[in-house]
């Protein structure tokens, strides 16, 4: 299966919906995975297991065709969506979710953090809360959506919300980094290239 990667900057959230979109029937007919990463102004979004209690302060939400609750896109935060036919994503939709939990995973090894996927929930996770989020959509015989994944972005942002529906904890990349003498702190880009070299060999 061929893979196609492209990192896109900074883009608004409705772009990143059209992006995919396009690319359906290549992803259906030539059988061809579509990853592509980005960041986001800040934005929230919800999900089809929303409900108006995840909404804590009164707030403009985008409502989008993909699991999971409310959260947050913004700056410093990696937008790491795929797009592929679901008759070639071993295990469907859960095995596409343990995928990307997988690279997350393997990808902030590479920076010394210790993540893990939790026994109950979907996403990525440290002993200091929630790092990376994963809500997929289904049409048109495609997986879409995908993951974000917080390395220095702004998490007073998730203050208005009760991202995921979940009580817990937040972090991020930047402070999860041992501390170490000059740690490197990778950019969403790097991030996402890396991911991508993971993903390719996992296959």
């Amino acid at each position: 299966m061929e893979i196609a990667s492209d990192y896109k900057g900074l883009i608004e959230f409705a772009e990143s919906l059209k992006l995919m979109e396009e690319k359906f029937n290549e992803a259906v007919q030539q059988k061809k995975t579509y990853l592509t990463g980005c960041q986001h102004p800040l934005v929230y979004t919800a999900g089809l297991k929303s409900e108006p209690a995840h909404i804590l302060e009164k707030i403009p939400v985008i409502k989008v065709r993909r699991g999971g609750s409310v959260t947050v896109h913004n700056p410093g935060q990696l937008m790491f969506y795929t797009v592929l036919a679901i008759d070639d994503s071993n295990g469907g939709l859960v095995g596409h979710i343990r995928k990307l939990e997988k690279a997350i995973i393997q990808t902030l090894a590479n920076y010394g953090v210790r993540a893990f996927q939790h026994k109950k929930y979907t996403g990525v996770w440290t002993m200091h809360g929630k790092i990376a989020f994963i809500g997929l959509g289904l049409k048109k015989k495609c997986i879409y959506h995908g993951a974000a994944i917080n390395i220095t972005n702004n998490l007073n942002d998730y203050n208005p919300i009760k991202s995921c529906g979940l009580p817990e904890p937040i972090t991020r990349l930047i402070d999860e980094i041992p501390v170490v003498e000059n740690p490197t702190i990778p950019s969403p880009e790097t991030f996402f290239h890396e991911m991508v070299k993971i993903w390719r060999h996992d296959r």
